[in-house]
C-alpha cells in the first residue's frame, strides 16, 4: 500500500475515513533531531478493531512471541542502546525498527551480557549478533530486521545496541523521554541511548526510547531425567515378598519440575506398601508425584509386595519417569525377579510351624539312626 501526502492549511477541519489498520502520519516544523537534520514533530492516528483489553497498554496486540515498544519517532540519527530480561528462556528470532524513507541500508545488532547502560561508548564487551541489509518502510511503520539466533537465559539482563551501519542511506527514528520499560508475560524492555555515527564512537544521546519490535521463540527448560529399578532379591519364593527399589535422578542441565514416577505393577504382584506417599495404586498404576527435582538431585522410594506368580515365572516390573521440562531421552526403568517353588518355606514362626520343624528333625534324627553302623 502507497504513503498518500495531504496539506491541510492550519486551523482546517478534516474527516478522514480509516481503513482497519490504515495509519494517518501529521508532521510539524519542529526542532532539529540528534542528527542535526531539521525535526518534524510526528504524530499519528491508527484505525483498530475493539480488542479486550491487554496486560500493558504499551504491548501491541500481536502474535505470541513479539515486543512492541512504540513507534512514535520524533527524533533521529543513527542507532540505539536498551535491555532486555527475559522472564523464561527464549531465542530472539528477528526485530522491526523505525527507519525513515531511504535506499537500502545496512543494519547492524550487537549485544552484550549485562546491561548496555555506561557501555554505549565502549565496545569491549559487545558482540555481533549478525548483519542485514534492509529495504526502510518509512516513519512510524515497521522495517524488519532479519537478525536473530541469540539465546536468552531467564532472569539475566542483556544489552542491545541497534545500528544502521550505513547511515545516512537510511536514518533510525527513536523517541526522546525515558528510561522507559515495555513488558509482558516473556520479557521485559528498558531504552536507553540514541547513539550517532559510528557504532559506539558516535555521540550519544539520553535518555531516548528505541522504537521497534522483538521477535522471539520462547525455549522449553531441558532436563535428562534418569531412572532406575532394582528387587532386594533376583530369586522369591512363591507367595514371598519382594522390595522395588525406585531411583529418578535429574542429569539437568535445568531443574525438573513436576516430576512423576509411574510405575505399572505386573500380573503376579500384589501390592502391600510403599515408601512414595504413592499407594494404594489405581488398578496396576502406582504414581508417586516426585515433585521439583534440581540438577544433579535424585528421589528415592520403595514399593513392596507379594509375589503370588507360578513357580518357574519371571515377573517384571517396569516404571517412567516425567516432568514439565523437555526430556532428550525418555527415562524407563524394569526390574524383574523370577520365582521359584524350590525356595519355599516353612513358617517357623508360629506353633503350627515350629511343630512342623520338630517333626521333620525328629524323623531326620530316625533316619540316621537307623543307617548307622552297628557296634
Amino acid at each position: 500500500m502507497g504513503l498518500t501526502h495531504l496539506k491541510i492549511a492550519a486551523r482546517a477541519s478534516v474527516a478522514l475515513l480509516l481503513l482497519q489498520g490504515s495509519t494517518v502520519l501529521a508532521q510539524a516544523a519542529a526542532g532539529r533531531n540528534d542528527d542535526g537534520t531539521p525535526r518534524r514533530a510526528t504524530s499519528s492516528l491508527t484505525a483498530t478493531a475493539p480488542r479486550l483489553p491487554e496486560a500493558s497498554s504499551r504491548v501491541a496486540a500481536l502474535a505470541p512471541g513479539s515486543l512492541t515498544t512504540l513507534f512514535t519517532a520524533g527524533n533521529s540519527f543513527a542507532g540505539n542502546t536498551f535491555d532486555l530480561v527475559p522472564a523464561v528462556d527464549l531465542t530472539i528470532t528477528s526485530f522491526d525498527v523505525n527507519l525513515g524513507a531511504g535506499t537500502n541500508t545496512t543494519m547492524a545488532i550487537y549485544w552484550r551480557t549485562g546491561t548496555a547502560s555506561g557501555f554505549e561508548s565502549n565496545p569491549a564487551g559487545w558482540t555481533l549478533i549478525g548483519t542485514a541489509v534492509v529495504t526502510p518502510a518509512g516513519v512510524g511503520l515497521p522495517t524488519p530486521v532479519p537478525i536473530g539466533g541469540l539465546t536468552l537465559a531467564a532472569g539475566n539482563t542483556y544489552g542491545i545496541y541497534v545500528d544502521v551501519q550505513s547511515y545516512p542511506s537510511a536514518v533510525l527514528q527513536y523517541t526522546n523521554g525515558g528510561p522507559t520499560t515495555f513488558s509482558n508475560a516473556d520479557l521485559s524492555l528498558t531504552t536507553h541511548h540514541g547513539k550517532g555515527n559510528p557504532a559506539f564512537t558516535g555521540t550519544s544521546f539520553f535518555p531516548r526510547q528505541w522504537n521497534g519490535t522483538v521477535y522471539y521463540d520462547t525455549v522449553d527448560p531441558e532436563a535428562d531425567l534418569s531412572l532406575t529399578k532394582t528387587a532386594d532379591s533376583p530369586v522369591v519364593a512363591p507367595m514371598g515378598t519382594v522390595t522395588w527399589t525406585l531411583t529418578v535422578t535429574n542429569n539437568g542441565p535445568n531443574s525438573a519440575s513436576n516430576t512423576v514416577v509411574t510405575d505399572t505393577l505386573p500380573v503376579g504382584f500384589d501390592w502391600t506398601a510403599d515408601t512414595c506417599a504413592a499407594g494404594p495404586p489405581a488398578g496396576n498404576t502406582l504414581t508417586w508425584n516426585v515433585g521439583t527435582l534440581a540438577n544433579g538431585a535424585s528421589a528415592s522410594c520403595q514399593v513392596i509386595g507379594q509375589v503370588w506368580a507360578s513357580s518357574g515365572q519371571a515377573v517384571v516390573n517396569t516404571a517412567t519417569a516425567s516432568s514439565d521440562a523437555t526430556d532428550p531421552t525418555a527415562a524407563t526403568a524394569a526390574a524383574t525377579v523370577l520365582v521359584d517353588g524350590s525356595l519355599a518355606a516353612i513358617p517357623t514362626t508360629s506353633p503350627a510351624g515350629l511343630a512342623a520343624l520338630a517333626v521333620l528333625l525328629a524323623g531326620a534324627a530316625l533316619l540316621a539312626l537307623r543307617r548307622a553302623p552297628m557296634a
